[in-house]
């Protein structure tokens, strides 16, 4: 098993920590998540950003599954030079302070647009790992498909949703997390995004129940 050296541990610890909040309290950091989703979605946009800007040769062969997600998170991660470290640097903690400033300011409009890049992201996931064949007919179709879906799950059953998705990120974190820094195959890290997924969504639906349970008793609407 290869150790992570130096900066990527810590990177690693962090992510981790932040996964199993997501993960077990995801449904109670409701406030957070707005700016988590934010940034995630301003740092998500900047990576499209320079895969298009640096890397044009290599867009359309990730779109057809030929590198898959692991080849290119190494190019985007990739930084021959200094001057690409810190404009990644200064991508990032531009992301954390639009994520933050715009969360603050214009929380409808960001959470939109924060959830208009995830659902691309998700629907492009897709095509990069080849499990569809991409043109520029499915990508928008997909992304509205998947859009369709999720909102009107979230609009039904929102705290629900809130639960299931913050236990999604955090097994998808950590399991990603653990298994690049490790070199662990893909099949472990499936293993661990179903088992962590299953155990932190069980345990953020029940807290859910548990806590409407509480709201609607203290409101007299229900008996203990």
């Amino acid at each position: 098993m290869t150790e992570p050296p130096g900066i990527y541990g810590i990177v690693m610890v962090l992510g981790v920590i932040l996964g199993v909040a997501l993960l077990f309290f995801g449904s109670r950091l409701e406030r957070y998540l707005g700016y988590i989703r934010s940034t995630g979605a301003m740092g998500l946009l900047f990576a499209i950003m320079y895969v298009c800007i640096a890397l044009p040769e290599n867009l359309l062969p990730a779109m057809q599954g030929t590198i898959g997600l692991n080849g290119l998170w190494k190019l985007v991660v990739a930084s021959p030079n200094t001057l690409h470290v810190l404009l990644k640097v200064a991508a990032f903690l531009l992301a954390i302070v639009w994520g933050a400033l715009s969360q603050r300011f214009f929380p409808r409009v960001t959470e939109a647009l924060s959830m208009l890049v995830i659902y691309t992201s998700l629907s492009t996931l897709l095509f990069i790992e080849g499990w569809l064949t991409f043109s520029i007919i499915a990508l928008p179709i997909t992304a509205l498909l998947l859009a369709i879906a999720i909102s009107g799950f979230r609009v039904f059953h929102t705290m629900l949703y809130r639960a299931i998705e913050s236990a999604i990120f955090g097994s998808f974190l950590i399991s990603y997390l653990f298994t690049r820094f490790y070199y662990l195959p893909t099949w472990i890290f499936l293993l661990l995004f179903v088992i962590l997924g299953a155990a932190g969504g069980l345990t953020q639906i029940v807290h859910v129940k548990k806590s409407y349970k509480n709201q609607r008793v203290m409101s007299g609407k229900e008996t203990a």
